[in-house]
């Protein structure tokens, strides 16, 4: 009679083993599987931005409004990364959000701005500026 409430302990403690090893994976998989997700906003941020950057140094190359459109339909693309990446990443990262994405508003509005100088027929001060 002695070895029932010794296995009934045995037993509870492997079922709270097991169940404490369950939520410590799926705790351990949220975490790799947001990993995998900021990292993969991180590089599409990149790509973006590098879209935006040679669609304004075109524009102010070439002055063909091909480049401000792309460039358009891209900079709202980078903004909803930035925000989505921020609220997946680290505590620290999700700290700065606000700061980031008004960073990314002023450098938009500056190349916007070189924008005007290729309108108004000066593309090598836009080109400088850019550069």
């Amino acid at each position: 009679m002695k070895s029932i409430p010794r296995l009934l302990t045995v037993t509870f403690a492997i079922l709270l083993l097991a169940v404490a090893s369950a939520w410590q994976f799926a705790s351990y998989r949220d975490i790799n599987i947001r990993q995998i997700l900021f990292t993969e906003a991180t590089g599409e941020i990149n790509r973006i931005d590098e879209v935006l950057t040679m669609s304004a140094l075109m524009y102010a190359t070439t002055a063909d409004p091909k480049w401000v459109k792309r460039y358009e339909e891209n900079a709202p693309l980078l903004q909803a990364t930035i925000v989505r990446a921020m609220s997946i990443g680290p505590a620290g990262v999700q700290e700065n959000l606000e700061s980031v994405v008004l960073a990314n508003t002023k450098l938009i509005d500056f190349e916007r701005l070189s924008f005007a100088l290729v309108d108004d027929g000066k593309k090598e001060n836009a080109a400088a500026i850019l550069s």
